[in-house]
């Protein structure tokens, strides 16, 4: 390994280190320190707490009667921090928001390396973490992030597989296991957002070909069957 190559990977170490100590400070110090205080964070805790009691992970009824209108993936995560600590409260529930937008940072970093250097690599997650906006809904019992973090993965997926032409490939299927999952996050907007993201990016870049290519991949199947599982489930538990 050259000079070079050690003196880069050094760098990136130290890069990481300060970037999740930063994501430890701005995120998870302040998990606890607020209570829940408005309608949505919970909305959001009740259907937790639901899984965590009573382990209804397919189905955790709100008020012993009412299917969530979003998928659980975002629930399913603060009841597994929950079982894991024993407890529920503010941190346990707004644990996985707070994970996942370190992910977002640390993905922005090596996204940014790839595309450019370590120190605008460096620059773009800082000014990410930092932002206000990404910063409430680090904090905040809401599936935001969770969307959020999903969507990020299946756009910088969807580049380098792209810029690569391993689009096509066994990989492609990569991007449409992340498609699927975004669904999962929020509901139809998983798809939607990034679908509108790519579709605009392809037009810009005249790269038209490309949107029937990938609507007619048989990736389709993966995204829709991730997609509509849990849809279909409930459809058939409770029938709306």
């Amino acid at each position: 390994m050259t000079t070079a190559a050690v003196d880069s990977k050094r760098i990136g170490i130290w890069h990481l280190v300060g970037l999740v100590l930063l994501c430890a400070a701005l995120f998870f110090s302040h998990l606890a320190q607020i209570p829940f205080f408005d309608k949505g964070e919970p909305r959001e805790a009740i259907v937790v707490q639901r899984i965590f009691l009573t382990g209804g992970w397919l189905f955790p009824l709100k008020s012993g009667e009412e299917i969530p209108s979003k998928p659980p993936l975002f629930h399913w995560f603060g009841a597994m921090t929950s079982a894991a600590l024993g407890r529920i409260n503010e941190v346990t529930v707004r644990f996985p928001s707070a994970l996942f937008a370190s992910l977002g940072v640390i993905v922005l970093y090596f996204f940014g390396r790839k595309m450019f250097d370590a120190e605008a690599a460096l620059y773009g997650a800082v000014i990410l973490a930092t932002s206000f906006g990404y910063q409430s809904e680090a904090i905040s019992a809401r599936v935001d992030m969770t969307l959020t973090l999903f969507m990020t993965l299946t756009l910088v997926v969807f580049y380098l597989l792209y810029d690569s032409s391993l689009l096509w490939s066994a990989r492609g299927y990569v991007f449409y296991f992340l498609l699927g999952i975004g669904v999962l996050a929020k509901g139809p907007v998983g798809l939607l957002l990034p679908g509108m993201i790519i579709g605009v990016f392809l037009v810009l870049t005249r790269r038209l070909d490309v949107v029937s290519r990938l609507c007619f991949h048989k990736g389709v199947l993966l995204t829709l069957l991730i997609a509509v599982s849990w849809y279909d489930l409930t459809l058939v538990r409770r029938g709306e």
